[in-house]
Order: C-alpha cells, then structure tokens, then sequence
C-alpha cells in the first residue's frame, strides 16, 4: 500500500464516531465500520490492518480478547484525529487560529453539542470532550475560562469525582452564545464551530454587466430562486428559472444598441421587411442575433439553444409530447449555461471599452 493510500485509509477509520470526542471511551465492534462510506473502498483485512497500525501508535486499542472484534480509540487517538480534521479545514477557522477568547471557545462547544449542523444543544457536554476540541490553548487557560462561565452562571456543571465534569449552557449561556458569541467569532448557524467555513458562492457578473441595480437584484432573485428549486429537488423549475435569466439578460442587452441590433441579417421581420420589436423576439432569435454580433461566441450560443429547449418543457403540451423529466444533471448543466453567457456578455462589455471599434454594444 502506498504512503497516499495508507493516509486514505487512515482518513476512512477516522470518520467512524470512535474517533469522535464526545463518544469518550466508547468500544464499537468492527463489523460496525465495515459499512461506513469512507471505508467502502478497502477490503476488511485493510480496514483491520490499518487499525493495527493505530494501536502500534497509541491511538487505538482493543477491547478485549483480540478475537472480540470490538476497539475503542485512545485520548491520543481522539487528540490525533481532531488536530488532522482541525488541519485540513473541517473546522471553523476560529477554533484554529489561536487568537479567540478559550471562554468563546468553550461556550460555542458546548452549544455545538459535538454535531456541526446542530445549534443550541441542550445535552451536556463533559469537560474531558472539550479538551480534545482545545488541545491547542494551554490546560491552564482554559480551565481558568471554564470556571469563570461557571461563576459568571453562563455555564453550568456537575460534579463527577473532584473536577467539574458534565457542562451545558444555562439559559443566559444560550442568550451569551447567540447573541455575543455568534458574531464575535464569525459563526454561520445553523453551522456550528465545528463545521468548516461555509465558502461563499462564486460570484455571478451581474455587476459587470452595466445593469441597472433593480435589473440585477431581480437577477439575483431568479438565480437564488433557481438555487431554492433545486435544493427541493424541482429540477424542471429550476431549469426554467435559469431559462428567464438569460432571456432577461438578453433582452436587456440587445435593447442598449437597437440600431445594430435590428439591422442584423438575423433579426426577425414582419411582412413589410421592418424588425419587430425587441419585445416580440423570441428567445431563439435573441441568442441568434447575440451570437451574430458577437456578444456571445457560437459554443455560448449552442448551449443556451440547449437551454432554450429545456426551458419550453414548462409548457405542460411539451412536457407531455416529448417525455422528458429534468433531473439533477440537467439543472446542474442549466446552471452552468446560465453562468457561461453571463461571463461571455461580461467579457464582450471589457473589450468593448478596451476596443471600441472592435465590438459595440453592451457598453452601458
């Protein structure tokens, strides 16, 4: 096995809840890993040598007869597992960094619950799992940060044995937490500190377009509404809400220079031979006149003909004529169309400030 694969591996065992901080000293048969995702890609022989290798370094052992099957993983193994997930960003960035407050810390903890998507747990959380968690700030620190929540009747605790044990938040705590130490840290509920950084959605050009601000808050709304859809898995209204946003885009930018626009050699006529108004094209003849006048390239311009096509499944007598049912793939690629003439009328505006005798139009 390669160093790349024994790491895979190694990733695989690490995403079973043996490894996670709240289930402390907990043992799980290994038939229980057998079915996990990660794991699904080696053999049970790989999965059990690899949790040999564990054992030979300290992060897990057996418990018991070695012909039990069952293994629990160590505090090393705990400590191990959260520094490497904390390393790779599966953590949010304010419980690496080293520069937030320990008593922010820990009340975000105990309000994760040990679940990234799981705000405001009420369950309690032991001291010895927000250990793991803070391996990092020195032990001092944050027990002096405990016992100040503690006093401040932010957070409460039992006693088990000599030490403050099992902490949760008080309902000052959950009113501390949301109201201070959301956005002190940067939190995105309902992510919790234990969730990565949501990233932000790349940003579509409607600002370099040259649209009104009306024009693309309506555009965004189209786009987010499309985004909702598909979510909800509607598949065929998303697809025909990314449809409109091209038809709306197009109308708009062939309307900023009419002149050229309607003495293009594709433009539809009515029967004297005059262009119809813009209002009257269809969405055909907006992306063929857009491809003529170069404000989209002849690839742009196929798939947004794709599109097109797509988008008229919104009428029911289509729909049922030719028996097609959008899926994910295609409100997926519906996107992607959306995106790529988007960017291709943002670039067609540049070089029309860079080149004006190269390429009019677009330039409002």
């Amino acid at each position: 096995m390669t160093d790349l694969q024994a790491e895979s591996l190694r990733d695989a065992l690490y995403e079973h809840e043996m490894f996670e901080a709240r289930t402390w000293n907990t043992a799980y048969a290994f038939d229980s890993m057998l079915a996990l995702d990660a794991a699904l890609a080696f053999a049970p022989q790989q999965l059990e040598a690899g949790l040999i290798a564990l054992r030979d370094e300290g992060l897990a052992q057996r418990d018991g007869p070695a012909d039990s099957g069952a293994w629990r993983a160590t505090p090393g193994g705990l400590a191990a597992r959260e520094r490497r997930w904390q390393a790779r960003g599966r953590r949010h960035p304010c419980l690496i960094s080293g520069d937030a407050d320990p008593a922010d810390l820990i009340v975000a903890l105990i309000a994760a619950g040990g679940s990234d998507l799981d705000v405001l747990a009420f369950d309690e959380t032991t001291w010895r799992t927000l250990c793991v968690y803070l391996d990092c700030i020195d032990e001092s620190r944050r027990t002096l940060a405990r016992d100040d929540l503690i006093k401040q009747g932010l957070v409460g605790s039992e006693e088990w044995g000599l030490q403050p044990e099992a902490l949760r938040l008080t309902g000052s705590g959950r009113r501390h937490y949301l109201q201070i130490v959301v956005p002190r840290l940067g939190l995105c509920p309902p992510a919790t500190i234990l969730a990565a950084q949501p990233s932000a959605p790349p940003a579509l050009p409607f600002d370099d377009l040259g649209l009104a601000p009306a024009f693309a808050d309506n555009l965004r709304f189209r786009w987010e509404e499309a985004g909702r859809c598909m979510s909800a898995c509607a598949w065929l209204a998303a697809t025909a809400l990314f449809g409109s946003i091209i038809e709306v885009v197009l109308l708009d930018w062939l309307g900023r220079d009419q002149p050229r626009t309607k003495a293009a050699a594709k433009a539809p006529r009515d029967r004297t031979g005059q262009a119809k108004t813009l209002d009257r094209w269809t969405l055909a003849e907006l992306i063929t006149v857009a491809a003529e006048l170069n404000y989209l390239d002849a690839s742009h311009a196929r798939h947004a003909q794709a599109l097109r096509e797509s988008r008229n499944l919104i009428h029911p007598d289509r729909h049922i004529r030719e028996r097609s049912t959008p899926d994910s793939h295609l409100a997926g690629i519906s996107q992607q169309v959306v995106r790529a003439v988007l960017d291709s009328l943002a670039h067609s505006r540049a070089r029309s400030r860079t080149d004006p005798a190269g390429v009019s139009g677009g330039g409002a």
